[in-house]
């Protein structure tokens, strides 16, 4: 991820807004710093839940909107527990041809990492995880 911000590779960055906020703005603040010149969208996007019917519309429809305006998305959340919300986020990236990686402090879940990871390979991406913590989830034991 270094080598790609320090070559300005990230024009947008997504916060999921779930967990990413702080640590996208922490992001932000370095790529500025690396790139000052550089035009960085900042996007604060709710992950959703799958029961709400129209949420999946709404998000296809965001993220067609805003496609031709992504060289390249850095995707950012805190924990990945499951994966579904980061699921969500990497079909509709692909989905518009929007080229991204994503990037999680932790993630909890050996199956949705590898699913996820594959998801990121096939488009070209990458799932950076700060830390692995298999079992050991924030109220999961």
């Amino acid at each position: 991820m270094k080598e790609k911000i320090e070559a300005g590779e990230y024009n947008t960055l997504i916060s999921d807004e779930a967990s990413g906020r702080i640590l996208t703005l922490i992001l932000r603040a370095i790529i500025k710093r690396v790139s000052p010149d550089l035009k960085l969208n900042t996007l604060f996007v709710s992950g959703g839940f799958e029961s709400i019917n129209d949420y999946h519309k709404k998000l296809e429809d965001f993220f067609k909107k805003i496609a031709s305006k992504i060289k390249r998305a850095l995707l950012v959340t805190e924990f990945i527990f499951h994966g579904k919300t980061m699921g969500n986020f990497f079909n509709e990236l692909i989905v518009n041809n929007i080229g991204f990686d994503a990037a999680t402090l932790y993630q909890y879940d050996q199956h949705s990492m590898d699913s996820l990871r594959q998801l990121a390979d096939h488009a070209g991406g990458q799932l950076i995880v700060g830390e692995t913590d298999y079992g050991k989830a924030p109220g999961g034991g």
